[in-house]
């Protein structure tokens, strides 16, 4: 008789394993999730504590962990789960590789594409990166995508996201244009790390964050909201909004919403920094704005975490436009996530 599996995680990447595994008849023990004595039961299925489930199996137990998130150490909790007697403890990836499943939202999770292949096409875009840091992060990012190796990452910069100390990023009055601005959270992690934001053109696509963006912007000298997303081209699109941060463009989704190129909006406005975390539109996105980029030469600052190729595909297509920008990569989340791609000018 095989081991008993538990989820560790009753949350919604926890739950929408559950529905996997039971749209295959595959039985689930347990979720494990400190917030048991407050859970209780959650689609059915009974939570328990870790230190509970370790008394009732033992090591006799298959333990999938569905942390999926920049927020916590996969691998410290994992470590955790091991240390309270828990048997064989798995990711979310190994889990996806195991069964081809993969969740609504795998950001840079693919294990079954041919990284051997991706490897040899990410070859040149790694070979353009400024420093050894950035190497580094590029190849621990890349062995996380091919090989789920989690234990290779190291710490996140948790606190420079969009300005890390250790980047040579010219000292100035921001004119930011921010994609995807969400409810303000880069521009007050911006002005906390005591950059000055002269005048801000904030995109954020869902209407939930609209408001509060708003205030925030409001408490800078200058600023405007925009209530659309950036892409290559202008129009209204379907959206699935009200998913806080995973909010994004979506064919299913039940919201139409305005997008539009930022050269559209932003060639006269004269940027020095263009942010960018759109939920893998990055790439359309930087080509609706590629006249403003040629005119101005800004700091970019691109999110390169939400597509598997993301990793290479954007550094590549800012340098075709031979601008002569240099690139760095940083990530400032854990488990693969808050991953940016740093293009400075010369």
């Amino acid at each position: 008789m095989s081991s008993p599996v538990v989820i560790h995680g009753a949350g919604r990447m926890g739950r929408e394993l559950l529905a996997h595994r039971r749209a295959r008849s595959l039985p689930t023990a347990a979720f494990v999730d400190r917030r048991a004595r407050e859970l209780g039961t959650v689609d059915g299925v009974e939570v328990m504590e870790p230190a509970q489930a370790a008394a009732r199996w033992g090591a006799d137990v298959n333990v999938v962990s569905s942390i999926h998130n920049g927020f916590v150490s996969l691998v410290e909790a994992m470590d955790e789960l091991s240390r309270c007697g828990l048997g064989r403890v798995t990711s979310i990836w190994d889990y996806c590789r195991e069964t081809g499943w993969l969740p609504e939202l795998p950001y840079w999770m693919e294990p079954g594409l041919d990284w051997v292949v991706l490897r040899e096409s990410a070859a040149p875009a790694r070979a353009l990166l400024a420093d050894e840091a950035s190497v580094a992060v590029f190849d621990t990012q890349f062995a996380l995508r091919a090989q789920g190796a989690y234990r290779a990452l190291a710490p996140p910069d948790l606190t420079g996201e969009y300005v890390p100390t250790d980047l040579p990023l010219p000292r100035r009055p921001l004119r930011l244009v921010d994609c995807g601005a969400y409810d303000g959270d880069s521009i007050r992690a911006i002005v906390r790390s005591g950059w000055t934001i002269e005048d801000v053109i904030a995109y954020e696509p869902d209407p939930a964050q609209v408001a509060a963006l708003g205030r925030e912007v409001a408490s800078l000298p200058s600023g405007t909201v925009v209530a659309a997303g950036t892409s290559d081209e202008t129009g209204t699109r379907r959206f699935s909004g009200g998913l806080e941060m995973a909010s994004r463009e979506s064919a299913d989704g039940s919201l139409l919403v305005a997008f539009e190129r930022i050269d559209d909006r932003c060639l006269s406005f004269a940027p020095n920094y263009i942010k960018m975390d759109v939920e893998g539109a990055e790439a359309a996105s930087l080509l609706g704005a590629k006249a403003t980029i040629e005119r101005w030469r800004p700091v970019l600052g691109i999110s390169a975490y939400h597509l598997p190729q993301d990793l290479w595909t954007l550094l590549a297509l800012i340098d075709q436009w031979k601008l002569g920008y240099r690139f760095y990569m940083r990530a400032h989340q854990y488990n693969g996530f808050g991953v940016v791609l740093y293009a400075l000018p010369q």
